[in-house]
C-alpha cells in the first residue's frame, strides 16, 4: 500500500456487482473518507496554531505526517520548503521534524529533489489510524 486510492465513486452510481469489485469499490470509498478526514484534522490544527499561538500546543511531526499523507492521496509531490511553508515551520523546525520522521522509518528523504514523502511505513499507519478513528466516531 503505497497511496490512497484517488478515484472516487459515489454510492448508487453503478456501484459494482462482484464481492472483489464490490471491496475495491469500499476501498475507494474508505481512502476517499480518509483522503477527507485526514484535510479536516490538518485545516484544525493550523486553526489552533493560530488561535493559540503558542509552541506547546504545535506538533511538527504530527503536521508533515497530515500534509504528506494528504500529497500523497492527491499525488502532488511534497518539497521540503512547500512543507514547511502550508504548516507555518521554520526551517530549522521543519528539519527537525522530518529527521524524527526519518527516525521513525515514517518518511523517506529525497536529497537530489529536496522532497519529502512518507514511506510504505508511514502510508500504511496513517492508513489504519484514520481508519481506527473512522471506527470510532
Amino acid at each position: 500500500m503505497t497511496m490512497c486510492d484517488n478515484v472516487v465513486r459515489l454510492p448508487g452510481g453503478g456501484a459494482p456487482e462482484s464481492s472483489a469489485a464490490s471491496a475495491e469499490y469500499d476501498s475507494g470509498v474508505a481512502a476517499a473518507e480518509h483522503h477527507a478526514f485526514a484535510l479536516r484534522m490538518h485545516r484544525f490544527s493550523l486553526a489552533r496554531d493560530a488561535l493559540f499561538q503558542m509552541d506547546a500546543l504545535r506538533n511538527p511531526e504530527w503536521d508533515i505526517l497530515l500534509s504528506l499523507y494528504i500529497a500523497g492521496c492527491e499525488s502532488l509531490d511534497a518539497p521540503f520548503a512547500s512543507l514547511c511553508v502550508a504548516n507555518r515551520l521554520s526551517a530549522e523546525v521543519g528539519a527537525g521534524a522530518v529527521q524524527s520522521l526519518l527516525s521513525l522509518s515514517l518518511v523517506q528523504w529525497d536529497e537530489a529533489r529536496v522532497k519529502v514523502a512518507l514511506t510504505e511505513r508511514g502510508m500504511a499507519q496513517m492508513n489504519q489510524l484514520l481508519q481506527r478513528v473512522a471506527l470510532s466516531a
